[in-house]
């Protein structure tokens, strides 16, 4: 019916003076046909049906639809000064029918004396999930050097980070490759990359035709395992363990050759 409509618009010349909801004073849909034509007796009230601004350009489609007369296209709704915007929302702005969101400009560029960048970026990302914006391209013009002042600082944070990563990935693969044997404890903050460097070292040295067993401490933190075993599992360390414990590993089993045949635990 909507395309039907853009059709009748460019056959009947009294159409093209309608707006979409007063188009129905004058013409009636033919199912059967699937067109418009001008209806002869009666009286109709036509409607738009509401939709909430969440759902972005259809919102804003809908709105261009009350003061747009007789389009014959999609870039006729969009037109806006003798111009076809890139959008719904950018014609709605050139008719005047949404706020310049000075606002919400200001409320960022306030908010960045006392809160972080991460905070502010927080900020923006609920503005545009809440919908309350009406060019969000606009705003974020307006305050990206805000909201990305400490970009530069992160990238150097998590350069060095790489670098001393790298350093310990190159460590343990030349004791493994030379096949030196060692214990090797790797601790950090969380977030500093220690599931990263496993995974890493993990996929190179099986690459290279090596096993490797990994497992965790605990069940939870088993869940970040593709395996997804712990250590008590899979080395059948006893519950409790007690100072005169055994793992309970039979020579002449799979399980012992497995381990014998093992490159690196991880």
């Amino acid at each position: 019916m909507f395309s039907a409509w853009m059709e009748a618009n460019k056959t009947y010349i009294e159409a093209r003076n309608l707006t979409y909801s007063t188009f129905l004073f004058k013409f009636v849909y033919d199912k059967r046909y699937r067109r418009w034509k001008p209806h002869k007796r009666g009286h109709r009230i036509g409607r738009l049906i509401w939709v909430p601004p969440s759902t972005g350009e259809l919102y804003y489609l809908r709105m261009m639809l009350t003061v747009i007369k007789g389009p014959t296209c999609f870039d006729d709704i969009k037109k806006a000064g003798g111009i076809v915007c890139e959008s719904f929302r950018d014609a709605c702005f050139e008719m005047g029918l949404l706020n310049d969101d000075k606002e919400y400009v200001a409320a960022i560029n306030e908010a960045k004396d006392w809160g972080s960048e991460y905070f502010l970026r927080k900020l923006f990302v609920t503005m545009l999930l809440s919908g309350i914006i009406n060019r969000p391209r606009h705003v974020w013009e307006k305050t990206w050097k805000t909201l990305s002042d400490d970009i530069l600082y992160q990238q150097r944070q998590a350069t060095n980070r790489r670098d001393e990563q790298r350093s310990i990935l190159y460590k343990i693969m030349e004791y493994v490759n030379k096949q030196r044997g060692g214990v090797f404890f790797l601790h950090g903050y969380g977030r500093t990359g220690k599931t990263f460097i496993w995974r890493t070292l993990s996929s190179a040295l099986r690459s290279d035709k090596k096993i490797i067993l990994i497992v965790a401490s605990s069940g939870i933190a088993s869940l970040l395992l593709p395996s997804r075993r712990t250590s008590h599992s899979k080395f059948k360390i006893p519950v409790p363990t007690l100072d005169n414990c055994t793992c309970n590993i039979d020579k002449d089993t799979e399980h012992y050759e497995l381990f014998e045949s093992t490159d690196v635990r991880i």
